[in-house]
């Protein structure tokens, strides 16, 4: 009974010792969440997946030009990848795609923990606010976004190490309210096309490669 015992106490510190080096501690110097930005669609061939775990080591040498909404803009990549060589338009695109329903998404559902994750400190002061007049509405509006029909880069600033990147969102949505009974109003089934501008930004020496939002707005 005893050599158990002593069995079962060994084993458990040594599970705990196991998880600790991976898990760490929590002391507010975690890594910055993981970014979509870099990050290649998924295929099914191992090819495709290596390529994809090296692709911040590597300088895109050609991208779709087609994604651009004003071509001048084009000359600044270079000018961008002399910073941060991993940089590609299309993986931008891409990581646009996937982030923008999440943070939508986020907002409707007021989870601020999430929301705080893909915007700048100045754009989630606003949303917060936002959030908190919104939680005490007794008829709430909701939307959901559907399909992400398009998105182009509409527009590219650098100021300084830190670059401004403005993506033209094509998505459709459904839009509906609810009132605290659980009632909804709105056709659930109806798709609204919708255009937005998205402002994101990122410092290009920065290790953290997340970019986030810092303005939005509709057309």
């Amino acid at each position: 009974m005893k050599i158990n015992l002593i069995v079962y106490v060994i084993t458990t510190i040594v599970i705990f010792i196991w998880l600790f080096s991976i898990l760490g501690r929590r002391n507010g110097h975690e890594k910055q969440r993981e970014s979509f930005f870099d990050v290649t669609p998924e295929t099914n061939t191992s090819e495709t997946k290596e390529k994809s775990k090296k692709i911040i080591d590597i300088t895109p040498d050609s991208f779709n030009e087609e994604i651009f909404d004003n071509k001048a803009h084009i000359s600044l990549v270079e000018k961008m990848q002399d910073t941060d060589p991993a940089f590609s338009p299309d993986n931008f695109v891409y990581g646009v795609k996937k982030i923008f329903p999440e943070i939508v998404h986020a907002f409707y559902q007021s989870d601020t923990k999430k929301l705080k994750t893909f915007l700048t400190a100045e754009l989630y002061d606003i949303y917060e606010k936002e959030i908190k007049k919104r939680d005490q509405q007794t008829e709430k509006k909701y939307v959901e976004i559907e399909t992400i029909k398009k998105v182009t880069i509409h527009k590219i600033e650098l100021q300084a190490s830190t670059a401004l990147i403005t993506a033209h969102i094509f998505s459709q949505q459904v839009h509906y309210t609810k009132n605290q009974a659980g009632e909804i109003k709105g056709d659930q089934n109806q798709l609204h096309p919708i255009e937005e501008l998205c402002g994101f930004k990122r410092n290009l020496t920065s290790e953290d490669r997340a970019w986030y939002l810092y303005a939005m707005r509709q057309l």
